[in-house]
């Protein structure tokens, strides 16, 4: 059999299998969770994906099998007939791999009856093999009275047509993901809010950080007001950006479990504040955890949601093959590009409402676990490494409870992923730059508010937590970078009093001359920044959800074990949230004094530290600094026993979504 002939019978299969996979990944999309609640942008960047991964990956492996056949020797050549049956059971065999592997990690598959999933494999199996030879011997039938070159040239033609479908549906561009607006307001007055998630302020270059990881960020702290010592409410995403949109600490706005709960109608957010003030207000947020159905998008005229297109990349056959395979592939930089799509559409929705007055929230996952940053920058720090975790560094078969708390890992790994946690923080800042960079162009920048910060940090081994964060609530966690650049870049300074992630809102409203609603626990900065004042003044916070409580060193009370999440929550969640609420660490930070409060079933342990000496938190003070600790555990025990909102709405997490946290690591 002939090179040319071995070469166009493997690409036909290969374009079979991959357009079978195709389908099978669409498909399995549009019964998912996640497609009634995506953009039109979101499900052409699905559909792109397994087309442009899927078909190109088999007609690639085709190529190479129809070389490896041909170069066999001839005794061990096949006629004709032969050779496509050869070519058709190994695509049929790969196929049928690929779909019990994708069968084997599906939570929609594991919740069918045993008897559906002992039918589902060799009915899945039957499918793919139908799906590949009948039309192979339809074809192989149907240009069977013609000659050999006009056959291959027919052959030939049918791939030709596919690939140029292929490069049309590659052209085409989503029209809806976000609708023009018929409102027009006064111009000028505009607020980009751009949080980061999984962002230690000390990992920024601008902070004194060794490596150069944030020039762009850096040019805005140059031109703005930089807060020192910016904590976060919680370390953990949903509650502590609810902080930031409602003034209040978590136990107040409601909405503290990180899975669970929604944000509580009865709180008046920023965003719907500024609609009343003729605000276009837009949202570009990308984490799981941060759906619309949660209720945090009170008050937007527009949210987007790009998280899940990360989750969706992950199950496409193509993908998983190469990631099995341990190859590294020029697309896992476009699906695993999520702060350029952020980036994207937050560009979308200043292009459509450029000459409105606009507030624009920007939310980047990409520093979160797994630390996977795009090509160019996964070795950008270290260089050096070679090893396992070279360009993708992730729980893995370590497991994430081991991970976290007992690390196994040689001081080399250890170091080689920090430096592509840095790596991922490089291209969000990268990415950041090329947005301000827009704004620059459309004459949007200079008379911005911009203000820049995080949701919490991320423990790198401080303490003994690794490559997490929420259940301890050390700086490593709870510091966050804090940034406001007002228009003009008229105010340029740097502030040491301690201040909050709630203190976002009522500065907000401050500089804009509108009141901030009641009972707020935030205050406005503008004071501080304008008047120079800097009063004594208590920051609280408390820890997240601990996913691994009895794996927890630091955690001196008993907790259940974390149960499933597909159970509704109805049957469980009240009671035992009511044990961890009681569980959760609680600080205080007054001046260079930080107090953290242990639960423990009865008085507590309490640790004490002078982050002015000591930043690490490496030495309590709590016993040699009586006077201190016990004004500070007054005040902190009072806002303990504040702690009284329960019963907040919850809602149920259909096991998609459990899939999507598990991708981030909240959840085993």
């Amino acid at each position: 059999m002939r090179f040319k002939q071995h070469l166009s019978t493997a690409v036909f299969l290969g374009f079979l299998a991959g357009f079978y996979f195709l389908l099978f990944g669409c498909a399995a999309y549009l019964v998912s969770s996640s497609y009634p609640s995506s953009s039109a942008c979101d499900r052409l960047f699905v559909f792109k994906l397994q087309l442009f991964a899927n078909i190109p990956l088999f007609v690639i492996i085709g190529i190479i099998v129809a070389v490896l056949l041909s170069l066999l020797p001839r005794r061990f050549g096949f006629s004709e007939g032969r050779g496509g049956i050869i070519h058709l059971l190994l695509f049929s065999g790969l196929s049928v791999y690929l779909q019990f592997k994708l069968f084997s990690e599906s939570y929609m598959v594991s919740g069918l009856p045993p008897v559906l999933k002992i039918l589902i494999y060799p009915s899945a199996a039957v499918a793919v093999i139908l799906f590949l030879s009948l039309p192979y011997f339809l074809t192989r039938r149907t240009l069977a009275k013609e000659d050999s070159e006009n056959r291959l040239l027919a052959l030939e033609g049918i791939l030709a047509g596919l690939l140029l479908l292929m490069i049309i549906l590659g052209l085409v561009k989503p029209t809806a993901s976000w609708s023009a607006l018929s409102r027009r307001t006064g111009e000028g007055g505009n607020i980009l809010l751009i949080t980061v998630d999984t962002l230690r302020d000390d990992h920024l270059s601008y902070r004194g950080y060794f490596r150069k990881t944030s020039p762009n960020i850096d040019a805005v702290a140059s031109e703005g007001v930089v807060f020192e010592n910016a904590y976060t409410a919680v370390p953990r995403t949903f509650p502590s950006l609810c902080s930031f949109l409602t003034g209040k600490y978590a136990h107040r706005h409601g909405a503290r479990n990180n899975f669970h709960h929604a944000l509580p109608d009865f709180n008046l957010t920023l965003p719907e504040i500024l609609k009343q003030e003729s605000f276009i207000t837009g949202a570009v947020v990308t984490n799981a955890g941060l759906q619309a159905r949660r209720k945090i998008n009170q008050g937007f005229d527009y949210y987007l949601e790009t998280g899940h297109q990360n989750s969706q990349a992950q199950k496409v056959p193509a993908l998983r093959l190469l990631d099995f395979l341990r190859l590294s592939y020029p697309l896992r930089s476009f699906w695993d590009d999520q702060a350029g799509r952020t980036r994207a559409e937050a560009l979308k929705f200043l292009q459509r409402n450029r000459d409105k007055k606009f507030f624009l929230w920007v939310h980047f996952i990409d520093p979160h676990m797994d630390y996977n940053p795009p090509p160019t920058f996964a070795g950008f720090f270290d260089r050096d490494y070679s090893g396992r975790y070279e360009s993708h560094f992730h729980y893995g078969k370590v497991g994430a409870e081991r991970m976290i708390f007992d690390c196994p890992l040689s001081p080399g790994e250890i170091q080689h992923a920090i430096s592509l946690h840095d790596g991922e923080i490089l291209h969000t800042d990268n990415e950041i730059g090329k947005l301000l960079s827009k704004l620059k162009e459309w004459e949007l920048f200079k008379n911005s508010l911009i203000i820049f910060s995080a949701d919490h940090g991320e423990s790198l081994g401080e303490h003994g937590y690794f490559f997490a964060h929420g259940d301890l609530i050390y700086n490593p966690c709870m510091h966050i970078p804090l940034l406001i650049r007002f228009p003009g870049g008229a105010v340029r300074k740097r502030i040491s009093t301690p201040v909050s992630s709630v203190d976002l809102m009522p500065t907000i409203l401050d500089f804009l001359g509108v009141e901030p609603p009641e009972e707020l626990d935030g205050v406005s900065l503008l004071p501080i920044i304008f008047g120079g004042a800097e009063p004594r003044r208590a920051i609280f916070g408390e820890s997240g959800i601990s996913i691994f409580s009895s794996s927890n060193p630091r955690m001196k009370m008993e907790i259940e074990p974390q149960r499933p999440l597909a159970i509704l929550p109805e049957e469980w969640f009240p009671l035992w949230e009511e044990v961890f609420n009681d569980a959760r660490f609680r600080m205080m930070v007054e001046g260079d004094w930080k107090l953290i409060y242990t639960p423990d079933g009865g008085s507590g342990s309490f640790e004490l530290y002078d982050l002015a000496s000591d930043p690490a938190e490496e030495t309590n003070l709590y016993e040699e600094e009586a006077e201190i600790a016990e004004r500070m555990r007054g005040r902190l025990m009072n806002w303990v026993k504040g702690d009284t909102l329960r019963n907040i709405e919850a809602i149920s997490y259909d096991r998609e979504m459990i899939s999507n946290l598990q991708s981030i690591g909240y959840l085993r």
